[in-house]
């Protein structure tokens, strides 16, 4: 019986091997070439780190801030730019508020608080 050995080639999207990592439940991806020759291997430490960036990238992303995104643009940036940088962000997070309103609203001592919201 043979298995298929989960490999990266040199050029592979380091998300892409987080994320097989994460699939088959591996601590470490090897790396081969073309020519299935052995080249190294992505150590654990790597892949978190890799986890780690993409999720503070994604999470930025949904805020309306990018990579090409200046702290000076955010700021001179018009209302109307703005919320459409960070509708995304916000169409995620109004049904996780709508889920909480009405979850204190079933609480004895919250009364006060579902009047005002």
């Amino acid at each position: 019986m043979t298995r298929s050995v989960v490999t990266v080639q040199p050029r592979t999207d380091q998300e892409t091997v987080a994320i097989l990592a994460l699939r088959h439940n591996l601590k470490s991806i090897p790396v081969a070439d073309k020519e299935n020759l052995f080249l190294g291997v992505v150590p654990p430490d790597v892949i978190l780190e890799i986890l780690h960036t993409e999720d503070i990238e994604d999470i930025l992303r949904f805020a309306g801030i990018s990579k090409n995104t200046f702290a000076t643009k955010i700021f001179q940036a018009s209302p109307g730019v703005l919320t459409k940088l960070r509708l995304p962000f916000g169409g995620l997070n109004f049904p996780t508020w709508e889920l909480f309103r009405e979850f204190l609203c079933f609480l004895p001592l919250w009364p006060l608080f579902c009047l005002v919201f």
